[in-house]
């Protein structure tokens, strides 16, 4: 199990997304600031539904796909809860267990 207070080490914004499902997992202080969700409005929620509009949902789990398996990071703008674009970059996973099996 993630433990989410090692997340807020971290000065970075960062969402754990469950690479089967899409689903948040967790994520920090930062992301949160960022994209003006609380942790416990995020946790179980599609990630794509919480900062994409709905007509990019598909494109983007689709996109966060090809990151787990291994493609370079990409750079986006996604939707803070306020309805403002904020830029965003994801990376490669840190963590093999991201991956899909």
């Amino acid at each position: 199990m993630l433990d989410a207070s090692v997340l807020d080490l971290f000065a970075d914004a960062l969402v754990v997304v469950d690479a089967v499902d899409g689903r948040v997992v967790a994520c920090n202080r930062g992301a949160e600031q960022l994209l003006g969700h609380t942790a416990a409005e995020a946790i179980g929620r599609p990630w794509a539904e919480l900062v994409c509009p709905a007509a990019q949902a598909q494109a983007q789990w689709a996109t966060l796909c090809s990151v787990a398996d291994g493609e370079s990071g990409f750079e986006a703008r996604r939707r803070h809860r306020d309805g403002r674009e904020v830029a965003v970059e994801a990376r490669d996973p840190m963590y093999p267990w991201t991956r899909r099996a």
